[in-house]
C-alpha cells in the first residue's frame, strides 16, 4: 500500500519533468533546424573563401587556416546542439519509463 502511494506521488511530482524535458527538446530540435541553414551557408562561404585565398595566394597559411577552422566551428554548432536535444528526449524517455514500469 505504502508503495503504491510512493509510485503515485513520484508519478505525480516528476510528470512535469517530462514534459518540460519534452518542451525543452522540441525548442531545441527546431533551433537546430533553423541554425542549422545559417550555420551550414556561412560555413560554405567562409570556406570556399579559405581555398580562393589559397588557390590564387591572396593570403597568408595562418588566415586561411583561422578561415577553415572557423568554418569547422561554424558546421558543428547545429550538431552540437542535436547533441543536446538528443540527451534531453534521452532524459523523458528515462523518466518514463521509471515512471511507467
Amino acid at each position: 500500500m505504502v508503495r503504491i502511494i510512493i509510485k503515485v506521488i513520484t508519478t505525480i511530482a516528476l510528470m512535469p519533468v517530462m514534459i518540460i524535458s519534452t518542451i525543452a527538446a522540441w525548442i531545441c530540435m527546431f533551433c537546430s533546424w533553423v541554425a542549422s541553414w545559417i550555420f551550414h551557408a556561412l560555413a560554405m562561404i567562409l570556406f570556399l573563401t579559405a581555398l580562393g585565398s589559397a588557390g590564387f595566394g591572396l593570403e597568408p597559411k595562418e588566415e586561411i587556416w583561422k578561415m577553415i577552422i572557423t568554418a569547422f566551428v561554424l558546421f558543428i554548432i547545429p550538431h552540437v546542439v542535436e547533441g543536446i536535444a538528443a540527451g534531453l528526449l534521452i532524459i523523458k524517455y528515462r523518466v518514463y519509463t521509471w515512471i511507467f514500469r
